[in-house]
């Protein structure tokens, strides 16, 4: 088991939503945090009320849609933090909708957002990891990128895409001291999209909370998981049976079909 206290992590899309839980997750680790978002407003409120945990919070604005800005971004952080040890890859955007109507600009910004822009800052800091010969990477993926949405295809996109970058980075770090964990939460209660969109899951469906979501990602980065599926069983055996037989998991997620058409 790796011990954390005292290392250093950034955690992107860290000023509202499940960003706030894994952060205070971490802080109750020891770890030091970094956090960053595109609301600055937001970020200094969260660092201030991190401060009770005795770890060093230092806000940055940061926004993944600039991909010319990531490299000098991550240098920053970087040199001020002591070196970042561990990159929750967290934020993301998400906008529903069937795919002959969505506006091109914001399925633009979704893949920029949640793919190329995860990738770039990963790639920003995992020299300095290699080079120290000590990292953990964690790609906050999604229930969708392992089953598609209807009616939110573009995300699903995404997120199935950072499940293979995911998957295939592990495998060219295996034998350094880096590591890649994937995190894919099902729908969550209290924070994110699901929870400001007040969407309801009906049948057999339940969403899973914050804290496990939080308390995942610490589980990945101490335990070196490849990839954990955070939901309650039936979905998780929906995510399973995916692979085996997609017509099935279709069938058994005949409720979770309807939630972003109806």
């Amino acid at each position: 088991m790796r011990v954390i206290k005292g290392r250093n992590a950034l955690v992107t899309g860290a000023s509202r939503g499940i960003g706030t839980y894994i952060t205070r997750r971490l802080a109750r680790e020891g770890v030091n945090l970094a956090i960053a978002s595109r609301d600055m407003e937001s970020l200094e409120r969260e660092a201030y009320a991190l401060s009770i945990f005795g770890v060093r919070v230092k806000p940055y604005y940061l926004d993944l849609r600039d991909i010319s800005a990531l490299d000098h971004s991550a240098r920053q952080i970087d040199a001020e933090m002591g070196n970042i040890d561990i990159l929750i890859n967290n934020a993301g955007v998400e906008y529903p909708g069937r795919l002959d109507l969505i506006d091109p600009e914001k399925l633009v910004e979704t893949i920029t957002t949640n793919v190329l822009g995860t990738i770039l800052l990963t790639k920003a800091f995992l020299g300095n990891m290699l080079k120290r010969n000590f990292g953990h990477i964690v790609i906050m993926s999604s229930l969708a990128g392992i089953k598609g949405l209807p009616g939110n295809t573009i995300y699903s996109a995404s997120k199935w895409g950072l499940l293979g970058f995911a998957d295939g980075l592990r495998q060219e770090l295996r034998g350094t001291n880096v590591s890649v964990s994937a995190v894919c939460p099902t729908f969550v209660s209290r924070a994110g999209v699901f929870a400001r969109r007040n969407l309801q899951l009906s049948g057999m469906l339940r969403a899973t909370t914050p804290e496990h979501v939080a308390e995942s990602v610490v589980r990945c980065i101490k335990h070196d998981v490849p990839r954990i599926i955070v939901a309650d069983p039936i979905t998780k055996i929906i995510g399973l049976l995916v692979a085996v037989s997609p017509r099935l998991a279709s069938i058994l997620s005949s409720d979770l079909n309807k939630l972003y058409l109806s």
